[in-house]
C-alpha cells in the first residue's frame, strides 16, 4: 500500500515538473520557436565587452524567399569541438523550417588552437577548394553523406584580426529532398558576400 501510494505521489511530481518546463520552453509545440532578438544581443554584448568582435549579416536575410532570422546567440563558443572564446549567431527559417546558418566569430588567437580540427575534420566524405568572398581568399568545405552531395557546407574566412566560420547543412522532407536553399553552394557564397562586423 505505501509502495502504490509512493509511486502515486511520483507520478503526480512527474506530471508538474513536465507541465512546468512546457509552460516555461522558448519552444512553442504549435508554433515552433518563437524570435527573441535579445537572445543573440545578450551574447554579442557580452562578447563586446570582452573585446571580441562579432561578424553577421543583419537581423534578417531573405533567400529565395525563405526568410531566416537570426535567433540564437552563444559565447562563449568553442568550434570543432575545442574550448575557445568564439562568439556565435545561428539564423533559422522559422515560417517553414527549411534550415539555418550559423557564423562562428573566432580571434587569431583561437583560430591558430582550433584550425587543423575545423580544416580537416574526422567527419564523412568531403570536398575541399579555395573561393573567393568580398574580395578574400576564403576555404570551402563540403560534406557529404548518404549519398547527398553536399550534405553541408562550411565557409572558412580570415578577416584580419577575427577568423569566421559559416555552416549550413541539409534540412530535408520526409521524401528526402533537401529544403535548405542557403544549400546551394552558389547561393551560400552570394550570401556571404555580406559579412560584415556587428552591429553594422
Amino acid at each position: 500500500m505505501l509502495t502504490s501510494i509512493a509511486c502515486l505521489a511520483r507520478g503526480r511530481i512527474f506530471v508538474a515538473v513536465l507541465a512546468a518546463l512546457l509552460a516555461s520552453s522558448c519552444i512553442s509545440i504549435e508554433g515552433g520557436k518563437e524570435p527573441d532578438p535579445n537572445r543573440y544581443k545578450t551574447a554579442v554584448a557580452q562578447a563586446q565587452e570582452e573585446g571580441h568582435t562579432a561578424y553577421w549579416l543583419g537581423p534578417r536575410i531573405d533567400v529565395d524567399g525563405a526568410v531566416f532570422d537570426a535567433i540564437e546567440g552563444y559565447y562563449p563558443q568553442g568550434a570543432a569541438g575545442i574550448s575557445v572564446d568564439g562568439v556565435e549567431l545561428v539564423y533559422y527559417n522559422l515560417e517553414d523550417s527549411r534550415g539555418d546558418l550559423s557564423i562562428t566569430t573566432l580571434d587569431q588567437d583561437d583560430w591558430a588552437t582550433v584550425e587543423e580540427h575545423v580544416r580537416n575534420p574526422k567527419q564523412p566524405p568531403r570536398k575541399t577548394k579555395v573561393v573567393t568572398v568580398a574580395g578574400k581568399d576564403a576555404y570551402l568545405i563540403s560534406t557529404q553523406l548518404f549519398g547527398r552531395d553536399p550534405n553541408g557546407l562550411k565557409l572558412l574566412i580570415d578577416y584580419g584580426d577575427s577568423f569566421v566560420i559559416a555552416y549550413t547543412g541539409a534540412a530535408v522532407s520526409e521524401a528526402g529532398a533537401n529544403l535548405n536553399p542557403l544549400l546551394d553552394e552558389e547561393t551560400f557564397l552570394a550570401l556571404l558576400e555580406g559579412l560584415r562586423p556587428y552591429p553594422e
